[in-house]
């Protein structure tokens, strides 16, 4: 195991369509879940995406139960949207919600044309507190810190930050957290998220406003 540089690209403008890429989820399929209510609890989804996958979200609770809602197609139209916060924060707290796919064996790279997680933000907020965002295929797994913008931007994961092969995969899970401020503040989370996609590395050329996050992977790597 051990701490990469972060792999992630940031672009201000709407993603640019790569050639072969699969559409994970654009979140045309709804759900919803709460929390306290629901917290902890899967709510799941079939068929969704171009891999007509099996989609299981939920808001995850530890130390501490957020309030609020996790929904898709709900809030807005073909977005997933959380929006979380906590009152009753304890030592090493977080806010944390997942989106967990299943589907049949597929080769994400499509014959090596993909080599990367490209997910589309349309906004991130928190009060202050670090984002980050943790993709997992099996055991392998990689967290790399997300940007917190009112702008849409796309958070690019290239398949080498995970160490495993794309090319036989059968799921692809994702958390997003936000982690306690220190001081027993109220701290909080909100994320609209546009679609999960798997691609290319977008080329500098090709993007509008690029910027490279000179970030730290947070997280470690384990096989």
């Amino acid at each position: 195991m051990r701490a990469f540089l972060a792999a992630t690209i940031v672009t201000l403008c709407l993603a640019i369509p790569a050639t072969g890429e699969i559409i994970l989820d654009e979140f045309l399929v709804d759900a919803s879940t709460e929390s306290p209510l629901m917290v902890n609890d899967f709510v799941d989804s079939q068929n969704v995406g171009e891999l007509d996958a099996s989609r299981q979200i939920r808001i995850f609770g530890s130390t501490t139960h957020p309030t609020g809602t996790l929904d898709i197609d709900g809030t807005t139209n073909s977005v997933l949207t959380a929006d979380l916060v906590t009152t009753s924060p304890r030592d090493r707290a977080q806010i944390l919600f997942q989106s967990w796919y299943d589907f049949d064996i597929t080769d994400l790279t499509e014959g090596g044309q993909n080599d990367a997680i490209l997910i589309d933000f349309l906004s991130t907020s928190t009060n202050g507190t670090p984002l980050s965002t943790r993709a997992f295929i099996g055991r392998a797994n990689t967290t790399v810190a997300t940007p917190i913008s009112d702008q849409p931007f796309t958070l690019v994961i290239p398949f080498v930050e995970l160490g495993t092969s794309f090319s036989s995969v059968s799921s692809l899970n994702f958390s997003f957290s936000t982690p306690e401020p220190g001081g027993g503040a109220d701290f909080d989370l909100f994320v609209e998220i546009d679609r999960i996609r798997v691609g290319r590395i977008p080329e500098p050329a090709a993007l509008c406003l690029l910027t490279i996050a000179g970030m730290c992977v947070v997280g470690q790597r384990h096989r």
